[in-house]
């Protein structure tokens, strides 16, 4: 699996727009009365609210595909402002920097959207 993906970069050069690729646990979340596995509410969650799991990745891999598929990691967007002067490896530091960063967001954030998903009363 890769962390993100590059889609484009801006006409100045110092702006990237990612795909960054969030694992999601194999836990089960409190829904009651029968809790749901956080894999299974992504999938749910994301088919509901965004229209399913396609990876906006042109040529994304099958295998990240079916994780996709499976729940097994969430896909978002984010940008990365850097300096249009830094050498190729300095952006790409920064880049990884600031998908981790995203990751532990949207991991947090999934965590709680989905801490009730499927429950009922």
């Amino acid at each position: 699996m890769s962390d993100w993906h590059a889609l484009e970069q801006s006409a100045l050069g110092n702006r990237l727009t990612l795909v960054v690729h969030t694992a999601v646990p194999n836990t089960n979340n409190d829904a009651s009365p029968t809790p749901v596995n956080h894999r299974t509410a992504a999938v749910e969650y994301q088919t509901a609210k965004l229209g399913g799991t396609t990876s906006q990745v042109i040529g994304l891999s099958t295998g990240e595909q079916d994780q996709l598929d499976g729940g097994e990691l969430v896909e978002t967007t984010m940008s990365v402002d850097f300096n249009a002067n830094h050498t190729p490896a300095q952006r790409h530091t920064a880049v990884g920097l600031a998908a981790t960063a995203e990751q532990a967001k949207v991991g947090g954030n999934m965590s709680n959207i989905l801490q009730y998903w499927g429950g009922s009363g």
